[in-house]
């Protein structure tokens, strides 16, 4: 999967770990700092809205989302329920704009595997 905000996530996700160093009292190790922040929530799902759409379309067509990847199973879970919440409450809208809605809410958490968050953020601090 393509990542379009690879750029905003990456900063996002640097800052929230920088958060939850900085509200530590005690040491942290970089890998629980990269772990905590994968789990908080996140200005957004860094996907575009069609991206979106097609898992909204492979949700409808009774596909089986399936990865490797339990961050992709989970923000593959995240996008359904939220696209069976709102077009239940929204029933006039269509699937691309409930997409376009779901991808410009908050995302309950960085759907990053925990190894690629400690490899991300020992990379951003290197540069950021």
């Amino acid at each position: 999967m393509a990542l379009f905000f690879k750029n905003e996530r990456d900063r996002d996700f640097f800052n929230s770990c920088e958060k939850i160093r900085r509200e530590n009292n005690e040491y942290i190790s970089t890998q629980d700092i990269a772990h905590k922040a994968v789990l908080s929530s996140a200005k957004s799902f860094y996907i575009t809205c069609y991206r979106c759409y097609n898992i909204i379309l492979s949700i409808k067509n009774g596909n089986k989302l399936s990865s490797k990847s339990c961050a992709k199973l989970a923000l593959f879970k995240e996008i359904k329920e939220r696209y069976l919440n709102i077009s239940k409450e929204k029933p006039e809208l269509k699937d691309f704009d409930i997409a376009c809605e779901i991808v410009n809410q908050e995302a309950p958490r960085f759907y990053i595997t925990k190894t690629r968050a400690e490899k991300l953020y020992y990379n951003l601090l290197k540069v950021m």
